[in-house]
């Protein structure tokens, strides 16, 4: 599967009946160069957001430990972008605070909608570390649920 205007392919598929499993980039060469698993990745209207992308943006700011990222369901956008902010040592960052520094250096769209803060021992991990995406996003849209 490929998109000539964006230059990306996807990685599996096709008659064999493969499940599609991620993005690549193709260079002017013809070398591939992997961008990110089909899970990495947020529908948002008729936008692909990095959920990898929006987590580093997260991170490089002051009073963020650690960030996990997903989408939720939503009726009118497809997906909305969501995280989980492990706050760093000693800070209090707020949800506002988090999305007006995001919006200098990512697009409006991959701001998460909504930020919930949480402990580190909170984040629903595998036992290899992995961050289990579904239970995550049931988490965050639960705590939405709660404090609406």
């Amino acid at each position: 599967i490929a998109n000539h205007r964006t230059g990306t392919a996807g990685i599996g598929g096709g008659d064999d009946g493969g499940d599609f499993v991620g993005m690549v980039r193709v260079d002017d060469d013809g070398y591939l160069y992997f961008i990110a698993r089909r899970g990495d990745m947020i529908k948002t209207r008729a936008a692909n957001v990095s959920r990898l992308e929006v987590e580093a943006a997260l991170r490089d700011l002051p009073g963020v430990a650690t960030a996990v990222v997903t989408g939720l369901a939503d009726a009118e956008l497809g997906q909305r972008v969501v995280a989980a902010v492990v706050p760093a040592a000693g800070s209090n960052p707020s949800e506002d605070a988090l999305q007006a520094a995001l919006r200098d250096t990512l697009s409006s769209y991959k701001v998460p909608r909504n930020i919930i803060f949480v402990a580190d021992t909170d984040i629903p991990r595998t036992s290899t570390g992995k961050v289990r995406l579904f239970a995550l996003a049931d988490m965050i849209s639960a705590r939405i649920a709660d404090a609406g």
